[in-house]
């Protein structure tokens, strides 16, 4: 039914549709947004990984946050996973979590406002403070009319209006509007240009005022900023070096101490799905990652190659339908047929596509690596297809 009223709509109904409702959203829930200090985190990767370090920062130095994003949902020490398969819900769920959040006593909330979520106007009547630009991928989605050009312009919406909203008083200090913008990515001077009291940026590569070294450790990563303060991040993989770096700076421009940050960052990090290790007593090592393009499956694969000890790398991927970008299913399976000795496809959530087609375009790509048929599996009931892999795991 949605589809059908959104080819018989005209466009800019369907936009004051979106925007209206989002207006009345936070009408409300009497404008929730105002009375915390709001972080909005965009881009197309790493999103979920940043938004959880911050939040463990902020724990750290006592400052009670709550945190709506693609894994989880946090109002302070309340933790609930995200059942609504989308980042960003529709505006009234997600002032409903804004208020809740208030409600609760947080100072500090976390939002992660991905491009699809701005370009139905949802973060329309949040009034953002910080805002952290991660990056942007080549990844073209419906909702974009699969163009990268609208998916940048739609991405870059809540920058445009960031230093149009109303500075707050908390706790009886003016709150600057901020945008933190990855130095690395190609698009990051267009970030910066849009206007606000502060710019920072931040990287591994370019110039910036931040600028980090990652060193990958058996149990986690090192981080040096600006040559002189290493961090350790109890979390693995080499990749989360840029978004450590991200939540590290957000968490300096608040305010917190070098002290405070070391130490939450320390902790035990748990951060559903991203790197998230699944304890066994089968002394298998058992990895969870929501790495869902190209870039995300190759950094995971190359760090399960590097950190393997004994036998051999088993995957088990799959591609989203609904929009998703379709052109990235037989990129992944090769990565995946390169790198891993076993790969196992199933679905993931086909939405409306044919999950038959989705996991025939991803063996496509491990049909064009060395990887033989006897070592790939088509098994589209994701529940057999994890039994499988522990399955052959334990035979190792």
């Amino acid at each position: 039914m949605k589809k059908i009223i959104k080819k018989i709509l005209p466009k800019n109904i369907l936009n004051s549709y979106h925007y209206l409702k989002a207006r009345l959203a936070s009408f409300y829930y009497n404008h929730p947004s105002e009375k915390m200090i709001v972080i909005g985190i965009v881009g197309s990767k790493g999103k979920t990984t940043t938004a959880n370090l911050l939040w463990y920062c902020l724990d750290e130095a006592g400052y009670l946050t709550g945190l709506t994003g693609t894994a989880n949902l946090k109002f302070g020490q309340k933790e609930e996973l995200n059942k609504y398969h989308m980042t960003m819900p529709g505006p009234f769920i997600l002032q409903q979590h804004l208020k809740k959040m208030a409600d609760s006593g947080c100072q500090f909330a976390i939002v992660e406002t991905p491009s699809e979520g701005q370009t139905q106007f949802r973060h329309i009547g949040i009034n953002y403070d910080l805002l952290i630009y991660t990056n942007l991928t080549d990844e073209k989605v419906e909702a974009h009319n699969f163009s990268l050009k609208i998916l940048n312009k739609h991405n870059a919406r809540v920058f445009r209006i960031i230093n149009k909203l109303k500075r707050k008083t908390i706790a009886g200090k003016k709150i600057e509007k901020t945008i933190i913008v990855n130095a690395d990515d190609r698009r990051a001077n267009e970030y910066l240009r849009h206007p606000a009291d502060r710019k920072i940026s931040f990287g591994l590569k370019n110039e910036a005022d931040f600028v980090g070294l990652v060193e990958d450790k058996p149990d986690g990563l090192e981080l040096t900023i600006n040559q002189n303060e290493k961090y350790f991040i109890n979390l693995p993989g080499t990749i989360n070096g840029i978004n450590s770096l991200a939540a590290i700076v957000a968490a300096k421009t608040i305010g917190l101490t070098e002290n405070e940050i070391k130490k939450s960052l320390n902790k035990n990090i748990k951060i559903p799905g991203r790197m998230e290790e699944i304890k066994n007593n089968k002394n298998l090592n058992i990895i969870v990652d929501y790495a869902h393009e190209q870039v995300g499956l190759k950094a995971l694969l190359d760090w399960a190659k590097k950190n393997k000890k004994n036998g051999r790398v088993i995957v088990l991927i799959g591609a989203e339908g609904g929009g998703r970008d379709k052109e990235k299913r037989p990129l992944m399976g090769k990565i995946a047929g390169q790198l891993a000795e076993i790969v196992i496809v199933a679905n993931v959530d086909p939405y409306d596509d044919n999950p038959e087609e989705i996991i025939n375009d991803i063996i496509l790509g491990i049909k064009e690596t060395n990887c033989s048929k006897e070592n790939y599996y088509s098994i589209p009931d994701r529940r057999l297809a994890i039994r499988k892999a522990l399955q052959l795991a334990k035979s190792d």
